[in-house]
């Protein structure tokens, strides 16, 4: 009686286990799938209201769009990762497929890195140096090619350990998705890489806006002392012979500037909220797959990974006032109330 007690429990474990592995699977391929829809929504979104107004066709936003691509590109993905999350037999298309889906993936995430490495040292190049330094760095041909090395370094990192036979894609049978398939060593080739880029990635990014941040505290602090000298040579000057026209115009010019570095500082605390999204999002996975026995961790950091994809949309509708006008032209269909519209609109 004991014996075949022993045995129904032995037995029932194996089927036990598979039913708590599939809740958690169940649940992951669900989010995956909303996210998905909801990436693909949002930054196409983004990608049309950069090409429909002139207004958002800056060179910052050339790299926003990047990043809206490759986003757009890795939520187009998700459906197949939930396909493989759920489906009983497995993976159930084409190997081959499957090894497409599990670099497509690794290639955008490390592309993305590196974008938002990009925007950062855009914006330090823009704040700390000369415009026509900054003129002669970006132009056409050379952000062409800043975009096409961060591509490049993507793709390199994956064929670099597939061509040395290192490690290869496929499907996991412990994370049931398509990735990369482990040797013996408990920490992969990949993992070691990605984590290489996103950790080198995310120390540019932070000296990059520390800098930022002590250049615009700086300049502050200038036009404070400046702003308090014109006002006390003002008063001295009006006092003397006052000279209403000339107070007016004053008045006129000073908010121009104003409203000048307001949009600025706008714009670095958006794409900061940018980055500290994608990495609060993406960091937890990175190390998790570094660590052994990491299946089920893994599952919902990788879910906190994807759900990053359809977060930067968001920001800018909530915080970028010409992204928010023109989101809400293009859901309205008001096309008349583009801002600065393109000239393909316009006809």
């Amino acid at each position: 009686m004991a014996m075949q007690n022993c045995t129904l429990h032995v037995n029932e474990a194996p089927e036990e286990m598979f039913q708590v592995g599939f809740v958690h699977r169940a649940v992951g391929a669900a989010i995956l799938s909303v996210t998905s829809i909801a990436g693909i929504t949002g930054n196409g979104l983004v990608i049309v209201a950069v090409a429909v107004s002139r207004k958002l066709q800056t060179i910052t936003n050339v790299f926003v769009l990047s990043l809206s691509v490759t986003d757009l590109l890795t939520c187009a993905m998700l459906p197949f990762q939930s396909l493989g999350l759920v489906h009983p037999a497995g993976w159930p298309l084409d190997h081959t497929f499957c090894q497409v889906v599990g670099a497509s993936v690794y290639i955008f995430t490390i592309t993305s890195v590196l974008t938002l490495a990009l925007i950062a040292f855009n914006r330090y190049y823009l704040i700390t140096r000369k415009p026509a330094d900054y003129q002669w760095l970006y132009k056409p041909f050379r952000l062409c090619l800043m975009l096409a090395v961060a591509w490049l370094q993507s793709i390199l990192c994956l064929l670099v350990p597939e061509v040395l036979n290192i490690e290869t894609l496929g499907y996991s049978s412990e994370q049931h998705w398509c990735s990369w398939l482990s040797k013996e060593d408990p920490v992969g080739i990949y993992e070691s890489i990605a984590f290489v880029n996103i950790f080198l990635s995310f120390l540019l990014i932070i000296y990059c806006y520390v800098k930022i941040f002590m250049r615009v505290r700086q300049q502050r602090r200038v036009l404070a002392q400046s702003g308090a000298a014109t006002v006390q040579s003002a008063a001295s000057q009006s006092a003397v012979c006052p000279n209403p026209t000339q107070e007016g115009s004053h008045q006129g010019h000073a908010p121009s500037r104003t409203e000048t570095r307001q949009r600025d500082s706008q714009i670095n605390v958006n794409l900061f909220l940018v980055v500290c999204a994608f990495f609060l999002c993406v960091m937890p996975h990175s190390l998790c797959v570094l660590i052994p026995g990491h299946e089920i961790p893994s599952i919902y950091t990788f879910i906190l990974m994807s759900v990053n994809c359809c977060i930067n949309p968001l920001i800018y509708a909530q915080k970028h006032p010409h992204f928010k006008q023109i989101f809400r032209s293009l859901v309205r269909c008001q096309y008349d109330r583009i801002p600065n519209p393109s000239s393909w609109i316009r006809q």
